[in-house]
């Protein structure tokens, strides 16, 4: 099974989206650093750290994500 088989529909959708992100911050290294070599655990650690960084500063978050894909976070 291949990686985004193993990731539930809203997972997939967000993933999707972190494809677009520009990797110029440390967020976005991060980021994509997921993206280019991705796993089910590294992928919902991503998601879990962007979820604690959001809630501690949501103007960073939606500057790095862009604001549909930092919706698509909040609905994980």
């Amino acid at each position: 099974m291949n990686f985004l088989q193993q990731l539930t529909e809203k997972e997939r959708a967000f993933f999707k989206c972190l494809e677009d992100v520009d990797s110029e911050s440390l967020w976005g290294l991060a980021i994509s650093n997921v993206v280019k070599n991705p796993d089910v655990p590294k992928f919902r650690g991503l998601i879990s750290s962007l979820k604690s960084q959001a809630k501690d500063c949501e103007v960073v978050m939606v500057d790095v994500l862009g604001q549909q894909c930092y919706y698509n976070l909040l609905n994980l």
